[in-house]
């Protein structure tokens, strides 16, 4: 028994109304629809009318037994390649994985698995052997960023460390410092 794609009835249009707020005038063919079909949605809000096209989910690819999959580092081939945008991401870093003094800026909202990326990145370079010191920059109150980043020497300032304290720059050298939500700092 072959399933039917796309698996939704006319039963799925008042949630599929509801949740992208639209009104769905054609349902009862969706279930038929072969996926070069379009179909037309108009919008509660602004009476615009969308067209979607119903697309079966992309199944992943298993490499045939005793080929390597892929030529890219452990650390990079566990980021996935089924999806385009990713193996543009695994290209990229596998370019940058061994150069020394590049500093490195991967941007995406929240979720998007930018410090995965980053501890790819860093596993799979000649940095893997030092240290990996992820900070998440927002939970910094301003009063203390300079302290967190550089250190600061004994006595520095009244409730420091007596022995001082070394900063996050210093700690990770050699290996890598991933500054999450540095945009949530002030420039100042």
């Amino acid at each position: 028994h072959q399933q039917r794609w796309p698996p939704w009835s006319a039963q799925h249009a008042p949630m599929l109304s509801e949740l992208f707020e639209c009104e769905i005038a054609d349902v009862l063919s969706i279930n038929s629809a072969t996926n070069d079909q379009l179909r037309a949605f108009r919008a509660r809000a602004s009476n615009a009318i969308y067209f979607i096209s119903l697309l079966e989910p992309r199944r992943p690819r298993i490499a045939p037994l005793g080929k390597p999959a892929s030529s890219l580092p452990t650390a990079l081939e566990r980021l996935g390649a089924d999806d385009p945008a990713i193996r543009k991401v695994q290209k990229l870093a596998e370019r940058l994985r061994n150069e020394a003094s590049v500093n490195v800026l991967i941007s995406g909202e929240t979720g998007t698995g930018k410090e995965v990326v980053a501890r790819a990145l860093h596993d799979s370079g000649n940095r893997a052997k030092g240290p990996f010191i992820a900070v998440n920059c927002a939970a910094i109150p301003e009063a203390l960023i300079e302290s967190e980043l550089f250190g600061y020497e004994p006595g520095a300032f009244t409730g420091g460390r007596a022995k001082g304290m070394r900063g996050l720059i210093p700690q990770a050298h050699g290996g890598t410092l991933f500054l999450d939500e540095i945009g949530d700092m002030p420039l100042a």
